[in-house]
């Protein structure tokens, strides 16, 4: 049985945008966006209801390197293992924040954080594979890290370090559970009213995904207010933490 639709969202004023005279629709938004100021949509149309994430493989996310190859989850391709100071291997993680996954790792080498490098963090509650470098680590080494949702793989040797945005971009396979009957048709008429531009989502999650403060962080140092961007980025807890950060108060 499919559901009926819910509508979560509440049309209101329409806005025109004068330069591409794009719609934007006044809406109801979850919380969380209106919070960073997010209160408007492009498209008008009925959305599909459902939900996203609800279980880590609904959510994929494949990096697609410079040369174009499409990171793969399951099988081990093996790289260029002549000599060099860096090895390059594919992390795949499941229910990991990319940060806490390399801290982790580099607990169990006895190593520095500082020596592994990647090209951009990936969302915690999804299965995703991205390509990582670490400084004088061989790969026998890095093969011997056993941690529960975390598989490293595809080694190479390189004389370079990766760094921020060593990728093309990232390939996305979403599953969204629970849609409406009809969800088809709404879907190809909500894409009919994004014909100009690219469609995307533009989420709370860039404000920060456990804390989404880094606006009001921003704005205390536009402001030249350095000790309340300190304080407001150490202290400003959210609901859904872990326990001990939560408890922490300075």
């Amino acid at each position: 049985h499919t559901p009926p639709c819910q509508h979560r969202r509440r049309l209101g004023e329409v806005l025109f945008s004068p330069s591409q005279f794009i719609v934007m629709v006044k809406i109801k938004p979850p919380p969380a966006d209106v919070y960073v100021g997010m209160e408007e949509y492009v498209s008008s149309s009925p959305g599909i209801g459902g939900f996203i994430k609800g279980e880590a493989g609904d959510f994929v996310v494949r990096e697609v390197t410079p040369e174009g190859v499409v990171l793969d989850l399951e099988s081990d391709f093996p790289g260029d293992m002549s000599p060099g100071d860096y090895t390059h291997f594919t992390l795949v993680k499941e229910n990991w924040e990319t940060n806490r996954a390399v801290k982790e790792i580099a607990q169990r080498l006895g190593v520095s954080r500082s020596r592994f490098a990647f090209a951009g963090t990936k969302d915690k509650l999804a299965r995703t594979a991205q390509r990582m470098s670490v400084y004088r680590v061989p790969v026998d080494r890095l093969r011997s890290v056993r941690l529960k949702g975390l598989v490293l793989k595809d080694f190479s040797y390189s004389d370079e370090s990766l760094g921020l945005g060593s990728l093309r971009g990232n390939r996305f396979t979403v599953r969204v559970r629970g849609v409406c009957a009809g969800a088809a048709e709404r879907i190809k008429s909500v894409l009919s009213e994004l014909e100009v531009g690219f469609p995307n989502y533009y989420g709370h999650q860039r404000f920060g995904e456990v804390r989404p403060i880094t606006h009001e962080v921003g704005l205390h140092l536009l402001r030249g207010d350095f000790e309340a961007a300190v304080m407001t980025y150490l202290s400003r807890s959210f609901g859904g933490e872990d326990v001990g950060l939560s408890l922490i108060h300075i």
